[in-house]
């Protein structure tokens, strides 16, 4: 179980570097992020990508590193602090 899960913690740490890096940019909604970081996966699965990324996004705004003018609108762009 041991590799497993740190699989699983390198798996969240990439992803979150994605979305920084996507950030760094320039600011941008979710779905944006999802469009670049998603883009070599069926469209379909956006939507449910999009949860993943809101996740990521709200656990860098608890760690104070984005920020948005309201976290609970989807469309709302996101910014490095």
């Amino acid at each position: 179980p041991v590799p497993y899960v740190e699989a699983l913690i390198a798996h969240r740490e990439n992803r979150s570097q994605q979305i920084l890096d996507e950030l760094a940019k320039k600011p941008v909604p979710i779905m944006s992020i999802v469009e670049e970081i998603y883009k070599h996966v069926d469209k379909e699965l956006h939507k449910p990508a999009a949860a993943s990324v809101y996740a990521h996004l709200l656990a860098l705004k608890e760690e104070g590193r984005v920020t948005t003018e309201n976290s609970e609108d989807f469309e709302s762009s996101w910014q490095l602090i």
